[in-house]
């Protein structure tokens, strides 16, 4: 007997933007609240994940303003 094919996966469509943002969002409230917990702990250790969490707030934030589009694109003024 012939085996039927396994169903390939359609591909995963594109996250809507409404969502990337949300998840963009909520990831720059996450790095700033560690940021924040991280400087009041003042802790060698905790330094760590203190200069780890601005980055990822800085990432997140690039991450956030590249999903929204300019308004104007002329600047030529």
């Amino acid at each position: 007997m012939n085996k039927p094919l396994p169903a390939q996966k359609a591909p995963r469509p594109n996250r809507s933007v409404v969502t990337q943002r949300t998840a963009a969002k909520a990831g720059m409230s996450v790095s700033l609240g560690v940021l924040v917990w991280s400087a009041m702990t003042r802790g060698r250790k905790v330094m760590r994940y203190h200069t780890l969490a601005g980055v990822a707030l800085l990432g997140f934030t690039v991450w956030h303003l590249t999903l929204y589009r300019a308004r104007n694109k002329n600047f030529d003024e």
